[in-house]
C-alpha cells in the first residue's frame, strides 16, 4: 500500500505491466494472507507473472472446483503457484489454454471422488435392504 487516499480508498503499488488505476475502494481489497503458525516470518513477495505476448500469465498450481455458466462455458477455481489459497480465483476455461494438464488432473480427481461416493451409496443400499 502506498497511501490512504480517503477514508475508504487506498492507492496500491502495482506491477508495471498491469494497466489498471492503482486506487481502490476498501471493499475490493483483501487482507494479506499471513502464515499464523510463523508470526516471526515476514510476508514474502509473490512470484511475478510471466509475460506471454505482452500479457501477464500466472502459473496454475491446481484446479480446485468447476462450475458451468449459463452460456455452457465452464469456469475453474484456480490455486495460483506461489500464492495463498485465499487468493484462488475463478477463471474461464477459454483463458486457460496453457493449463490443460491442471484441468485434466482436476477431472481425474473428481471422477475418482464420484466413484467412491457411488460405492458408498451402493453399500448403504445393500446394507439397508439386508436389514429390512
Amino acid at each position: 500500500m502506498l497511501e490512504k487516499k480517503l477514508s475508504d480508498t487506498y492507492k496500491l503499488e502495482l506491477l508495471e505491466n498491469l494497466r489498471v488505476h492503482p486506487t481502490f475502494r476498501v471493499s475490493f481489497l483483501k487482507p494479506v494472507a499471513r502464515d499464523v503458525s510463523r508470526p516471526d516470518r515476514e510476508h514474502t513477495s509473490r512470484p511475478p507473472p510471466d509475460l506471454v505476448h505482452n500479457e501477464p500469465e500466472f502459473e496454475v498450481e491446481a484446479v480446485l472446483k468447476s462450475r458451468q455458466l449459463r452460456g455452457r462455458e465452464w469456469e475453474y477455481l484456480v490455486k495460483w503457484k506461489g500464492y495463498h489459497p485465499i487468493e484462488a480465483s475463478w477463471v474461464n476455461e477459454s483463458d486457460m489454454e496453457h493449463a490443460q494438464e491442471a484441468i485434466e488432473e482436476f477431472h481425474t480427481r473428481s471422477a475418482k471422488k464420484k466413484d467412491v461416493e457411488c460405492d458408498e451409496d451402493i453399500t448403504f443400499l445393500l446394507v439397508r435392504q439386508s436389514v429390512t
